[in-house]
């Protein structure tokens, strides 16, 4: 199984037979790294992972005090993977960037951000056709995969 960038760069191969951690974070630096609200990371034993390609690094302190380094593809700008101070000999893949995203278990994700289902802050703007006939529309064709609701 393959991890890849958008440009197909830079991949990390990974064992098919393993079933790796899955953290979802809803941390500051996470949400900045991944664009979203979770950044979502499935983690592999570094010992059984190839990497291809060229990627740049770049560190920050996690909450923890350890270096967080996330590693990027150069010419797309994707973060596919991240190593840990804390935890040394694991790797944690972009899931966005598997071929497959088929997992049994989700761990690490404690509390609720505002606006997730089961939160309790207010409720998301109406969706009534008076509310969706004065939203602006959107002009040209959308992919099924990134349409717009």
């Amino acid at each position: 199984m393959e991890a890849q960038c958008a440009c197909g760069q830079l991949v990390v191969i990974l064992p098919e037979d393993v079933t790796p951690a899955v953290v979802a974070c809803h941390c500051t630096a996470c949400q900045r790294r991944s664009g979203s609200p979770f950044g979502v990371g499935a983690y592999y034993p570094r010992a059984l992972l190839s990497f291809s390609g060229d990627s740049r690094a770049w560190t920050r302190q996690a909450d923890s005090g350890g270096a967080f380094t996330t590693h990027f593809c150069p010419v797309c700008g994707s973060s596919l993977y991240w190593t840990t101070e804390k935890h040394p000999d694991a790797v944690g893949i972009a899931v966005g960037a598997l071929q497959i995203h088929t997992f049994q278990r989700l761990s690490g994700l404690s509390g609720k951000r505002p606006g997730m289902a089961g939160s309790r802050s207010p409720p998301p703007p109406s969706t009534s056709r008076r509310a969706a006939a004065d939203r602006p529309s959107m002009a040209g064709p959308a992919s099924a995969a990134c349409s717009p609701v």
